[in-house]
């Protein structure tokens, strides 16, 4: 996790900003901490909606995030992370609080954004879900909803979405947060092909994450009047951050930093290919991220070179595990299962014999599963195998050893 360092003055009740308070008040938890900071960034983005922007030559950037939080059921608490933070949100909004959390089909989204804007003249609306698939349903099939959010993604002034039964809904100064959990399995099954090198997931910012393995048995009392107190704080700063309104503006040195990292850093066209649209993206969501870090202490709207840097050390070092994810979403089902059963192999870190990897793939793979794996993965050279005689001599086992990266560059 990126280490927040904000100690300088404030005009907040966050006496130390947001994002630390924020830790403070949740205590220790089993989910991952980054977890908790993205949702913490996704509440400071809900808040700031609409109303803040930065000039982006003929048109404006809005701090809107489509976050998803990606780890595996029950482990990793994706819900809980998500839930404390909604509390928070929900007690600051109040009916400023445009909420979507059920199964969304386009039409009903679409209808639900148009008269909401013709009621409240607000355009906005806060999508969270702790489950991506309950929320997008069998996408694979019917990418329609996938494809209005990408268009809304930009905040447009005005759109039009034709309906066979209503005609034409109007939606109008739309601005969309996303806040939601999803498995590495439901993403790769099903979102479509198509979306994994452009339109949707090149506009989301997707946080994989292992279990920590924590054990909490008694989390932390939140009825103790200094959790209350710092409840209080958060409630009153985003309640804060939610009246900030107008255009953000660059120091001299925040706006040399952005240029040169722009110019000389950024370069998509070395990515991965279901990558480059992402990085294509990375210079607005560095800029999004530090609107956001900047409101997250000050009513100033100015962003610096400190909020500038915290937003590109957290998105650089989210890259890392999404490059790695990213890798496995495009394997195909024998690919994962190679890869399954290497890093097995890799973690005895010594030679292993077929029997003990059978023990501990049997769950995965039947025997012929098993055979063609290992043969696959002897057959790519990534994967050594031998003949060890048994203490008896009486037989021969067979033993597997992952190569060394030095044994594969020979």
């Amino acid at each position: 996790m990126v280490t927040i360092n904000i100690s300088m003055p404030t005009e907040r009740h966050c006496p130390d900003g947001f994002f630390n308070t924020y830790f403070d008040y949740i205590g220790e938890q089993e989910s991952p901490p980054d977890f908790h900071l993205w949702t913490a960034i996704s509440m400071i983005a809900t808040a700031l909606g609409r109303r803040a922007y930065i000039q982006r030559g003929h048109w404006k950037l809005y701090p809107n995030m489509y976050i998803i939080l990606v780890g595996e059921s029950a482990l990793t608490h994706k819900s809980t992370a998500i839930n404390l933070g909604m509390s928070l949100l929900k007690a600051a909004m109040k009916d400023k609080l445009y909420k979507y959390a059920q199964k969304l089909t386009p039409q009903y989204f679409a209808h639900r954004l148009a008269l909401q804007y013709e009621e409240y003249k607000c355009g906005e609306a806060f999508i969270e879900s702790s489950e991506l698939s309950i929320l997008l349903g069998q996408a694979k099939l019917d990418d329609t909803i996938l494809k209005l959010l990408t268009d809304l993604w930009d905040c447009p002034e005005e759109r039009e979405i034709g309906t066979i039964i209503r005609g034409t809904d109007i939606l109008r100064e739309v601005c969309v947060n996303i806040l939601a959990g999803t498995t590495l399995e439901w993403f790769k099954s099903s979102l479509p092909e198509e979306s994994l090198s452009a339109g949707f997931f090149s506009r989301l910012l997707l946080v994989p994450r292992n279990p920590t393995g924590i054990k909490i048995p008694h989390l932390l009392d939140a009825t103790t009047p200094e959790i209350l107190e710092k409840a209080e704080w958060l409630r009153q700063d985003l309640e804060t951050i939610s009246t900030i309104n107008g255009a953000y503006v660059w120091t001299d040195t925040a706006k040399l930093m952005f240029s040169d990292w722009y110019c000389e850093e950024n370069k998509p066209e070395t990515k991965m290919k279901a990558l480059r649209g992402y990085y294509g993206r990375k210079g607005d969501f560095l800029i999004k991220l530090a609107m956001i870090c900047a409101a997250s202490k000050s009513n100033q709207k100015c962003i610096t070179d400190k909020d500038l840097l915290f937003a590109l050390k957290l998105l650089n070092a989210n890259d890392k595990y999404l490059e790695g994810v990213v890798s496995t979403m495009g394997m195909s089902d024998t690919g994962r299962a190679q890869t399954f059963v290497l890093s097995y192999i890799k973690r005895q870190k010594g030679w292993v014999s077929r029997t003990k990897i059978a023990q501990n793939v049997s769950h995965k793979f039947n025997a012929e599963e098993r055979r063609l794996i290992l043969e696959s993965l002897v057959d790519e050279e990534v994967v050594d195998m031998k003949y060890d005689k048994t203490k008896d001599k009486s037989r021969t086992i067979c033993m597997y050893r992952a190569r060394k990266v030095s044994d594969l560059q020979e």
